[in-house]
């Protein structure tokens, strides 16, 4: 809404533009590997993920890393907001985590793919799907953090979902 634009690179940096006049205008360091995932936060805050495996919470206006979450054991490939505020993040660890943003703790970790989830697509509902280099989507549950049920029928990777207006994927 304010004309900027974030970029991440594989050059480990985070670089934002104000795209009508095509320039940079700050760059952001902090990583110590590529960057994989943005997300920008309700509040203004940018969120990254790398390969670093850590995940790192930015203030956009003046460019500091406010807090870094270091929980995964592989690299950082996706990132989704979920509607109560909290934050998911899949990983090459086979895992997804999901963070407390205000205290930056990781309060669960959901395992069940065999390989690494690829897009987190959050449900209106609390529920978070899936999409795996497994071939596989799962539905998970918060509550016991489970998979709720998997979806098969790809026969190779899944790179993305996208969540229908009628709440199916």
């Amino acid at each position: 809404p304010d004309g900027r634009l974030a970029s991440a690179s594989r050059d480990n940096t985070i670089k934002i533009w104000k795209f009508v006049d095509g320039i940079s205008v700050k760059t952001l360091k902090g990583h110590t590997d590529s960057l994989w995932y943005l997300s920008l936060l309700p509040d203004g805050r940018l969120a990254s993920g790398s390969w670093d495996k850590t995940i790192k919470i930015w203030n956009v206006a003046d460019g500091t890393c406010e807090k870094t979450l270091n929980n995964h054991t592989g690299y950082v490939e996706c990132l989704s907001l979920l509607p109560d505020g909290r934050m998911a993040s899949g990983s090459l660890d086979n895992s997804i985590k999901i963070w407390n943003l205000p205290d930056g703790t990781c309060e669960e970790t959901l395992l069940g793919h065999t390989d690494y989830p690829e897009f987190l697509s959050p449900f209106p509902d609390g529920r978070l799907a899936s999409a795996s280099r497994d071939n596989t989507i799962k539905i998970w549950k918060f509550v016991d953090g489970i998979s709720v049920k998997t979806l098969k029928g790809h026969t190779d990777s899944l790179w993305y979902l996208s969540l229908l207006p009628d709440g199916r994927l």
